[in-house]
């Protein structure tokens, strides 16, 4: 055991953690130890002493959770930088947090994910749906522009929102197809959404009706 520590001293002081990859090629034996020394651990077979020297060393016992939360610290560095947790797949500044991001929305939908992982996520602010999201987020400019405007009818190329129009575009698309949902009809309709392109355009109560 005294051997295998010192391998890993060595190792730690090299690489800068005690975390040896299963196929090590320069010391093959040593992952499988270390293997072991979390075993012992959560059976109960690891002496206090040698708990003590492996913690003082900084050595993880669930290399999982270590991940999760140096993953967690990162997406939270990244929504004070950027206001949101809507990290792109290929971020280049931390390498692996792209794909984290939406790997944990599969763990909570699959329910492998623990109340307190899922708490301090949504404490964060994390969107658990960013498709859903992102409608929302139109639904909402698109209240405001019938607030101001009167109808729903937004141009195509409103200078104020680019998007706006090609989305309300799409909405009516999507419901010709038959691919939108009832409850975003619904929520559509509450605003007087008219679903045919053709409708006549009239001036709101507020400010004059922008043109195409």
């Amino acid at each position: 055991w005294d051997e295998r520590f010192g391998e890993l001293v060595a190792y730690k002081q090299q690489h800068g953690d005690c975390n040896v990859p299963a196929r090590w090629p320069e010391n093959p034996s040593l992952a499988t130890w270390v293997w072991n020394q979390r075993q012992d651990q959560r059976k109960g077979r690891l002496t206090d002493e040698r708990q003590r020297r492996l913690a003082e060393l900084g050595f993880v016992w669930d290399p999982l959770e270590a991940d999760w939360e140096e993953q967690f610290a990162a997406l939270a560095q990244y929504k004070a930088q950027h206001g949101d947790c809507n990290v792109p797949r290929h971020w280049p500044q931390k390498r692996g947090l792209g794909t984290w991001v939406p790997g944990q929305r599969k763990r909570q939908r699959a329910g492998h994910m623990s109340q307190d992982q899922h708490r301090r996520l949504v404490e964060l602010g994390f969107v658990w749906n960013p498709e859903e999201a992102a409608w929302g987020k139109q639904l909402a400019a698109l209240v405001q522009y019938r607030a101001q405007y009167g109808d729903c009818n937004v141009p195509p190329r409103w200078s104020e929102n680019r998007g706006l129009g090609k989305w309300v575009s799409h909405q009516r698309g999507y419901k010709r197809a038959g691919r939108l949902s009832l409850d975003r009809q619904r929520r559509l309709e509450a605003l007087e959404f008219v679903w045919s392109r053709q409708a006549p355009k009239k001036a709101g109560p507020r400010g004059k009706k922008p043109s195409t």
